[in-house]
């Protein structure tokens, strides 16, 4: 299990990468964390990469959608929920994004992490510096 999240501050940009086996707890406990971290911040711009979880067998529909009722309100924020080709992945993004909504400007899944990062941008300037972020994380 791993949630690492990486804040962009001068762009207003949360990456979280998100590996391996996820249970609810794991859920939870993120949510609650950029909760605290992401506290006061209007027009965030959050992009999650679940393209590395390898198991979900723990994580309910049910378990999505009440840690994503625990999100606190983010005026104006997006989300990009990147996953890998599965109905099953899918699924469970949607489930999450459509009670996460509530507290967010707007949620959307994408399979390609290129298409979410020009959703989540404001200009082809943009989209090439938060590449270049999301790309440095990545090699750590």
């Amino acid at each position: 299990m791993g949630f690492s999240r990486y804040y962009f501050k001068g762009h207003n940009f949360l990456l979280t990468k998100v590996s391996g086996k996820i249970a609810v707890d794991d859920l939870l406990q993120h949510v609650m964390a950029v909760n605290k971290e992401m506290a006061g911040k209007i027009n965030l711009r959050q992009l999650t990469d679940c393209r590395n979880i390898t198991d979900l067998q723990s994580l309910s529909v049910k378990d999505a959608t009440n840690c994503a009722q625990r999100e606190i309100n983010k005026p104006g924020c997006l989300l990009a929920i990147v996953v890998p080709e599965s109905p099953i992945f899918f699924g469970m993004a949607r489930a999450y994004a459509m009670f996460a909504e509530d507290h967010r400007g707007e949620v959307q899944i994408f399979q390609n992490i290129h298409d979410a990062l020009e959703w989540l941008a404001n200009d082809p300037e943009e989209i090439n510096i938060l590449t270049d972020f999301v790309e440095s994380v990545s090699t750590e």
